[in-house]
């Protein structure tokens, strides 16, 4: 069928290409984007979603037949996970081929050169996550030796179906940092509960659970790091600090939403949400999220949160409040 097949580095003048199959191959979901979230930014341009992955990938490779392009992959190296676990991590970003050379083993290729080019690194993991709907990728990734590691669920909270709930026995305040500052620390160190990050590699077994605790220290750290850039809320019962929240506007997605749409799109996101295990289960973590989300301070488009599918209880919570589940995607690693 080809006279021949060789991979490469993407070039500038791929890009055209591996937008159009972009195009014709991805749905929505694949990349974030609900319904709600097209009638926002506008269907005509929301392939330049692919584009901008591209373009924050490490590098990407190309399959390519008499100077046309059949298919991509896109990948980057996580420098700060790898320095953390002592491995070095590669994640794929994105990964296809055109629709009219599917099922021709253009996508094993591509995948078996990317697996080949790590292990010439002395690569240790590679990550990559799914649509749960996207049998033919499980597939293939089963085939190279990937196994299923997680499942993350985003929620997308739109304004208009925002429901407010307060448990008036409980106080949530603004975290003034000159105050409060050393009760947020004091409570934020007792959260050890990785598993409810939507971070890969905290569910993969070969990674040691002191290394995994090391993960979430570190994101803990970025947040203390550049606390005034977040909005933080306590809760408290009289004066003991009980729950926390942490969000913040997601600049990198308001600023690719809004290059997409033309107009200013702005998006914030759930960092964390923390409730002391005693006090669970009598509506703090709502009450944390409802004078968040209320005193958002400018017009917001959407709230996004992403979640480890297992965390029912989690999801639960945002879902009394007004969030629904945009999508649910399949972590696998190998």
């Amino acid at each position: 069928m080809y006279s021949s097949i060789y991979i490469t580095e993407i070039s500038k003048s791929d890009i055209d290409s591996i937008v159009d199959i972009t195009k014709d191959i991805f749905e929505f979901s694949s990349f974030r984007v609900d319904k709600k979230v097209l009638d926002i930014v506008g269907k005509e341009n929301v392939h330049k979603v692919s584009l901008g992955i591209i373009e924050n990938s490490t590098s990407t490779f190309v399959a390519v037949s008499g100077n046309k392009v059949l298919g991509f992959l896109s990948w980057v190296f996580d420098g700060n996970i790898s320095g953390i676990i002592f491995r070095d991590y590669y994640r794929i970003k994105l990964f296809g081929v055109a629709k009219e050379h599917q099922r021709k083993g253009i996508g094993s290729e591509l995948l078996k050169y990317f697996i080949g080019y790590v292990h010439r690194h002395k690569g240790h993991i590679i990550e990559v996550s799914t649509d749960v709907n996207n049998i033919p990728a499980i597939k293939i990734y089963s085939k190279f030796g990937f196994f299923y590691t997680s499942s993350f669920s985003t929620l997308r909270l739109f304004k208009e179906d925002f429901r407010s709930f307060y448990n008036d026995e409980f106080e949530v305040i603004k975290v003034n940092y000159d105050r409060e500052l050393g009760d947020f620390l004091k409570l934020r160190s007792r959260n050890n509960e990785f598993v409810g990050y939507p971070i890969q590699c905290v569910f993969d077994d070969r990674v040691e659970d002191r290394l995994k605790e090391e993960i979430l220290r570190k994101y803990h750290k970025s947040i203390e790091t550049n606390i005034n850039l977040f909005r933080v809320y306590l809760a408290y019962d009289r004066v003991v600090p009980i729950g926390y929240g942490v969000i913040k506007e997601d600049f990198s997605l308001s600023s690719l939403l809004s290059k997409i749409a033309n107009k200013y799109i702005c998006v914030y996101r759930i960092f964390d949400l923390f409730v002391d295990k005693r006090y669970r289960g009598k509506g703090i973590a709502k009450s944390i999220l409802s004078r968040m989300i209320e005193e958002i301070p400018k017009p917001y488009d959407f709230v996004e949160v992403i979640i480890p599918s297992h965390n029912y209880s989690a999801i639960r919570v945002f879902t009394d409040i007004g969030f629904g589940v945009s999508h649910v995607m399949l972590n696998y690693a190998r």
